[in-house]
This record gives structure tokens, C-alpha cells and sequence, in this order.
């Protein structure tokens, strides 16, 4: 991609993957080193550094490898762990309602014992690609039901067991790779801390607070606790925004 694009700008362009842009919130807290986590359809978990140029650069990843295998905590990962929820407490003779009658609507069933062939169907008549993303949609646009559910009061069960569910193995990409990064020294050769780390969250999911306080809570009993916390909600816009508080440092420090 790379060496198709270049030609077009006249110089040699980068193509990186977009949690990078999530970096921008690090240069706006002027900080050296961080974790982002990106949760909406899908998901991944990066490390990032800042170089000595103030350039922030990739040093580690986690997960981003679709959602056969990965994208853990995500809007689909958490449909699925909803529906096998449900699958589970029916299996159990377990009398279930409220997420458990929103997820049968959500797949035109009656019975939670039919979910299984609606959530495996493929559509037949479209080409195997068009299937397969109608079939990823219908479990991933579940996740809406499950987390208003979840931040209901009180929390529906079966959302609950799903949400943990889905966010431990999330929460566990997150702490992997900060304690990985802790071990290693900045790129100045300085020790690194939490403290002067920054985690920054951006998808769909994680900007839900009902979400993001059972993940952030998961990762600290794992001891891992960032000195600094960002919320994205605009990734380009935040990549853009910390390349101007950068330029603006810069500038303050040359005169």
C-alpha cells in the first residue's frame, strides 16, 4: 500500500494502522509512552511510544486479528458471549427473560432453543463474502441490547455474565502489554511508570461508562493503573489535534 500511495504525494508515505491515531491524545497530555485500546466492532490493543524525534510510534500490539481470532471485548464478542449466555441458561433449564426476550426478538425466535440455527445461517442466495458480514452484523448489533441492559438498574444477569465475559480477555491484552512495556526503558534510556503513562480508549464500546468502569476495574486488580486516562471520541480529529499541541511545545521550547 505503501508503495502505491507514495508516488502520489511525492514522498514516502507510511500506512499504519488507525489505533495509531489514538497517539494524538498522548501528545496533548505530554506524556512519554502509553497503551490504546480500541472497542467498538472490533478490537486491539497497542503500545505506544513517543521517539525522540516526538514522533509516536508503534512498539507493541495485542489482538486486531478479526473476530475469528480476536477482537475480544467488541460489539460482535460480546453478542456472541450474550447469545451462548442465553444458550447456556436455557441448556440449564433456567427460566430466562428480559435480555434472554430481546435477544430471541433480535433473531425472530420464540424459543432460545432455535437461536443456534439462526445465529449459524448463511444466506444462500448472495455470494459468500455478502453471508458471511450479514451474518458477523446480526450478532455485532446485539451488543446495543446487551449494554443497555448491562447499564440498567439493576443489570439484567445474562448481560452481566456476557460484558465480564467479553472484557477479561480485553483487560488481559491491556495489562500483557503494559507490564511488557514497563520492563523495558523509555527511548531516552529513563525507567518507565504507570504513573507517567497514559491509557487511551476509543470504539463505540469502551466510550460506554457502564462498559469501561468493569474495564478499567479489571485492569487494576491486575495491578495495572494508568496515571493518565483519555476517552476518544473523534480518532482523526484527536491524531490531528496532539500534532498541534506537539508543534505548539516545540515552538515554546526554540524560543
Amino acid at each position: 500500500m505503501s508503495d502505491l500511495l507514495s508516488p502520489f504525494f511525492g514522498q514516502r508515505v507510511e500506512v499504519q494502522n488507525d489505533a495509531l491515531l489514538l497517539g494524538g491524545a498522548m501528545l496533548s497530555l505530554a506524556v512519554p509512552w502509553g497503551v490504546a485500546v480500541i472497542a467498538g466492532t472490533g478490537s486491539i490493543v497497542v503500545a505506544l511510544d513517543v521517539d525522540k524525534d516526538g514522533k509516536v510510534v508503534q512498539a507493541a500490539r495485542r489482538g486486531g486479528h478479526g473476530y475469528l481470532l480476536g477482537d475480544d471485548g467488541s460489539a460482535y464478542d460480546i453478542g456472541r458471549c450474550a447469545i451462548r449466555a442465553a444458550v447456556h441458561a436455557y441448556d440449564a433449564g433456567e427460566e430466562t427473560s428480559g435480555l434472554a426476550d430481546k435477544i430471541r426478538a433480535h433473531f425472530g425466535v420464540n424459543e432460545t432453543g432455535e437461536l443456534l440455527g439462526k445465529v449459524h445461517a448463511l444466506d444462500l442466495t448472495v455470494d459468500p463474502v455478502t453471508a458471511t458480514n450479514a451474518q458477523k452484523l446480526r450478532i455485532s448489533s446485539l451488543a446495543r441490547e446487551v449494554l443497555t441492559a448491562f447499564a440498567a438498574s439493576p443489570p439484567d444477569p445474562l448481560a452481566v455474565t456476557a460484558v465480564e465475559e467479553a472484557i477479561a480477555p480485553l483487560a488481559t491484552s491491556v495489562v500483557c502489554v503494559a507490564k511488557q512495556m514497563a520492563a523495558r526503558p523509555l527511548p531516552d534510556g529513563s525507567a518507565r511508570s504507570f504513573a507517567n503513562a497514559a491509557l487511551i480508549m476509543g470504539g463505540g464500546v469502551i466510550r460506554q461508562d457502564a462498559y469501561r468502569s468493569v474495564f478499567l476495574k479489571v485492569c487494576k486488580d491486575a495491578g495495572v493503573e494508568f496515571g493518565h486516562l483519555a476517552v476518544v471520541d473523534d480518532v482523526g480529529g484527536k491524531g490531528a489535534l496532539g500534532l498541534v499541541d506537539r508543534a505548539k511545545r516545540a515552538r515554546g521550547a526554540a524560543t
